[in-house]
């Protein structure tokens, strides 16, 4: 967690969070990531997803968790495409240099159905 705040990455998960006594989950929001996201010419929207997940590393607790609520209207999509998947931002909190840091970390979950042909 500090290497990516250090360097202005988010930690991406897939199926689970990492367990730790060294860091505290502070809260989560699922959003919605319909396929028009995943097709070419979609980096205006990649960056401002990037411009709220900055927005929230340097809010203190209580305002990062009500960005954090917010965020799934923020960076939603009106264009009615499928859903592709879902991405879950969650809040830790944890020590650096002697004081309390905030960072967001995505976690994707994999959900697919097997078919019985399969």
């Amino acid at each position: 967690m500090r290497v990516a705040r250090e360097r202005g990455v988010f930690p991406v998960y897939f199926d689970h969070l990492p367990a730790s006594d060294a860091v505290t989950a502070i809260g989560g929001v699922q959003i919605s990531i319909p396929v028009s996201v995943l097709e070419p010419g979609a980096q205006r929207l990649a960056e401002k997803w990037k411009r709220a997940l900055l927005k929230i590393t340097h809010l203190q607790k209580a305002d990062a968790q009500t960005t954090l609520l917010d965020l799934p209207d923020t960076i939603s999509i009106a264009d009615n495409s499928e859903v592709a998947s879902h991405l879950e931002v969650h809040l830790f909190e944890f020590i650096e240099i002697g004081r309390k840091v905030i960072h967001p970390v995505l976690l994707i979950e994999s959900s697919y159905s097997e078919s019985p042909d399969d």
